[in-house]
């Protein structure tokens, strides 16, 4: 009779972990999208997400924080990928970017977003510690929460390992 209780016991538990496994409760990572500040390229700035979760980036705001860029003057601000430019300011002066961009034609989860175009005053450069507030929306009207900013490559840029 102990014999079938400690049976039945270590069948039970057994079948508990392979049920966990199977919805990949041990060893699926959690997503993390990405926010991607693209190089400076001649007289542009591509901004792009990646692996962004909950149905894809459908809204962005970007509010920076003064000398947030420098030696760029007159910005311009143009969507991609179906996402449509809503509001944006400038001051050339104090490097202050600001722009709102939606989606409405679902969530994107990964591609360019937006380019900012400028003309050349100087060396262009931003600084990507001065990015302020940004807000991401998903296509399921919810924040868009787990992301890394990433400022040292382009979208389509992959990373492989040095063998």
């Amino acid at each position: 009779m102990r014999l079938a209780k400690g049976a039945i016991g270590a069948l039970a538990v057994s079948a508990m972990l392979l049920l966990t496994a199977c919805t990949g409760g041990w060893f699926t990572p959690q997503l993390q999208g990405s926010l991607i500040l693209g190089p400076v390229a001649w007289t542009k700035v591509v901004i792009s997400v990646t692996e962004i979760v909950d149905g894809g980036l459908a809204s962005i705001e970007i509010q920076t924080d003064p000398g947030f860029y420098t030696g760029m003057r007159n910005l311009s601000v143009v969507g991609e990928n179906g996402f449509e430019v809503i509001s944006s300011s400038f001051d050339d002066v104090n490097g202050v970017l600001k722009f709102v961009a939606v989606r409405t034609i679902g969530g994107l989860a990964g591609g360019p977003v937006a380019t900012v175009h400028f003309t050349r005053d100087g060396s262009p450069a931003y600084d990507h510690t001065k990015l302020g507030a940004v807000v991401l929306g998903s296509d399921q009207n919810t924040y868009i929460k787990h992301y890394d900013v990433v400022s040292d490559k382009a979208y389509y840029t992959k990373e492989v390992d040095a063998q």
